[in-house]
């Protein structure tokens, strides 16, 4: 079945993360395997390669044209693959009850782990006097950003298999003490992102007296108690940063404008130039929207239409897809949009949104807790 080979292949990658010293070194390897397992998966491949050709052929010639390696062009050219594939993989793919719930345990262990990682120094780095919590994936931003995308998932996946109100209630509350905790060790401000989506769980699942009634004391908290802790958690007084990445911005987009907003630069073409530009070979663009529509052009456009297309076919667009897609795209600040590690379990997060629950034949005569 496709949907238990995508959910395993998730459990394997990230024990790939955690294992291998540097996963971000490999991943135009992972890229690269996702794509054969996508084209196995996939029915009518061929027909769908044909469908996506002008893309594909749009990122390859432009970046030829302009001095692009060929291993870069070949790495550009998967990625298109990989995200238009997860595409046709969400619109065909069913999760099954058992593969929710290996999904559901799968983000639990991660979610505790997790938590047992906080108690230990030797998780926490100092950077410039900044002690802040580097997670589980020994990595601080992927961490943060796989954390907080599996938590959605973990309550996505227990939302559908349970029923019980009272165990839904105590489950998001603990969910969204962590959450916010991890918030304050690791200090990574794109988390505030998926802070929306929480909020509107509360609505949901407490009742709107419950929700007022958070909702003034946690502004009451922040305002008298905790304000001046929060800024120095959050560096909201940390101009360096958001400097940094506004004139990064500002290149990217002056480049994009050079080209009359339709033709590409090429493969890896915006790393390259701030690279060179600034004679930092650690520096990236930390936009992955500006970046790829620096680097693929026009072709990145017809990406996103391809896919905001085929979602609104889907009649997905309530409050929930929204703000779980506003958290989603806080990962393009940290050059993560695009990775299977995250964009795989939102995959599995829409495909959850998209169909009722299905139980497999021999666990209907199971009650729910």
């Amino acid at each position: 079945c496709s949907s238990d080979l995508l959910v395993y292949a998730y459990m394997i990658l990230l024990i790939m993360t955690r294992i291998l010293p540097n996963i971000s070194s490999i991943n135009a390897i992972v890229y690269a395997l996702f794509c054969c397992l996508y084209f196995f998966l996939l029915k009518h491949s061929f027909s769908f390669c044909l469908k996506i050709l002008p893309i594909l052929l749009i990122i390859s010639i432009f970046s030829y044209a302009n001095g692009s390696g060929m291993l870069y062009i070949l790495i550009d050219v998967s990625i298109a693959y990989f995200i238009l594939a997860s595409i046709l993989v969400y619109d065909s793919t069913t999760l099954v009850c058992q593969n929710l719930k290996l999904l559901n345990k799968l983000s639990f262990i991660v979610f505790i782990l997790s938590l047992f990682a906080m108690l230990f120094p030797a998780n926490y780095i100092d950077i410039g006097g900044d002690i802040r919590f580097i997670g589980f994936f020994k990595y601080g931003n992927l961490s943060a950003s796989i954390v907080s995308i599996l938590c959605v998932l973990y309550w996505e996946t227990f939302n559908l298999l349970y029923k019980n109100a009272k165990r839904k209630t105590v489950v998001l509350f603990f969910l969204i003490c962590f959450f916010v905790s991890y918030i304050f060790v690791c200090k990574t401000r794109s988390l505030l992102f998926f802070l929306p989506y929480w909020i509107y769980q509360i609505y949901l699942f407490c009742g709107k007296r419950i929700f007022f009634a958070m909702s003034v004391f946690c502004v009451a908290l922040v305002s008298f108690s905790m304000f001046d802790e929060l800024k120095v958690v959050l560096r909201i007084n940390e101009d360096a940063s958001f400097l940094t990445r506004e004139s990064l911005s500002i290149f990217l987009l002056d480049g994009i404008r050079e080209n009359y907003f339709i033709f590409p630069h090429g493969a890896r073409k915006s790393t390259d130039f701030f690279q060179t530009f600034f004679n930092d070979e650690s520096l990236t663009p930390h936009n992955d929207f500006l970046r790829y529509y620096y680097d693929w052009g026009f072709a990145f456009l017809l990406l996103i239409l391809f896919m905001f297309n085929d979602l609104k076919k889907r009649k997905c667009f309530d409050f929930g897809f929204i703000f779980i897609s506003l958290g989603y795209c806080s990962f393009a600040l940290h050059n993560m949009l695009f990775l299977p590690y995250l964009l795989l379990p939102y995959l599995f997060i829409l495909i959850i949104k998209k169909q009722p629950i299905i139980r497999l034949r021999s666990e209907e005569h199971t009650s729910e807790l």
